[in-house]
């Protein structure tokens, strides 16, 4: 059975409290109820491309509490961000519960820890992505190819909710 988060806070009289308790609890509902259920196995689409895809198997995912299939060897064309030689970047994809696959660029760091992810948007559950670190050219999203020598790409593919974005403070 679902529920909503509105009714349990009935019991917060306050109306002004009960709204501002339903957006934090909202947010982390939102990452719970958009999760992927195994791991998309991300990799290169092919020898010189540009584009990511998933693995050779098929993975279903939970968005926005639907339950959507993700088909062996989607292709993943990432943004059209840049990263400049000697930084590194985190480039993702997300699905929502329509099954439309959309792509996001982090801010790049001087280090692999210092990248800046990008929000993960509402409703939409995290397939995964690669991190690149160009070191003998910039890397531009969905033009330099995967494989191009020094890009020092690796591939993720998380399993539950993720979202690297929430900073805790």
């Amino acid at each position: 059975m679902q529920d909503t988060i509105a009714r349990y806070l009935i019991n917060v009289k306050d109306p002004i409290s009960a709204r501002a308790l339903q957006i934090i609890i909202n947010a982390v509902a939102d990452r719970l109820a958009s999760a992927m259920l195994g791991s998309a196995g991300i990799v290169i689409f092919g020898a010189a491309s540009p584009n990511a895809k998933t693995g050779a198997v098929a993975v279903y995912a939970v968005s926005a509490n639907s339950l959507v299939n993700i088909a062996a060897a989607t292709v993943l064309t990432p943004n059209t961000g840049t990263t400049l030689i000697n930084t590194f970047n985190v480039y993702t994809f997300y699905i929502d519960n329509a099954g439309v696959i959309t792509a996001g660029v982090g801010v790049a760091g001087t280090t692999l820890g210092g990248i800046v992810w990008p929000n993960t948007p509402q409703g939409k559950a995290m397939i995964g992505g690669f991190t690149v670190n160009p070191t003998a050219a910039s890397f531009v999203g969905a033009t330099t190819a995967l494989d191009a020598a020094n890009t020092n790409v690796v591939y993720f593919s998380p399993t539950g909710a993720v979202d690297p974005s929430i900073l805790l403070s």
